[in-house]
């Protein structure tokens, strides 16, 4: 027995980098807005997991990334 239903959706929420609602986040991907920036400092210190060397074991070779902004809950 297959059974089809209609699928309707009724409301969406989205925090991402540089946006706190679904209207945001769409101006930013129509606008092209670049929201990769460095880690903040309040994250964590780049010099402690940072080396460029791509070898380099237990350490990263990027130091920008997408952050979220700082929400109320």
């Amino acid at each position: 027995m297959t059974i089809d239903h209609d699928i309707a959706i009724v409301g969406m929420s989205v925090l991402y980098p540089g946006s706190v609602s679904n209207l945001e986040f769409w101006r930013n991907i129509v606008s092209g807005k670049d929201l990769i920036q460095d880690v903040p400092k309040t994250h964590w210190l780049v010099e402690d997991y940072y080396d460029s060397d791509q070898s380099t074991p237990d350490k990263t070779y990027g130091k920008r990334g997408g952050f979220l902004p700082d929400i109320e809950f």
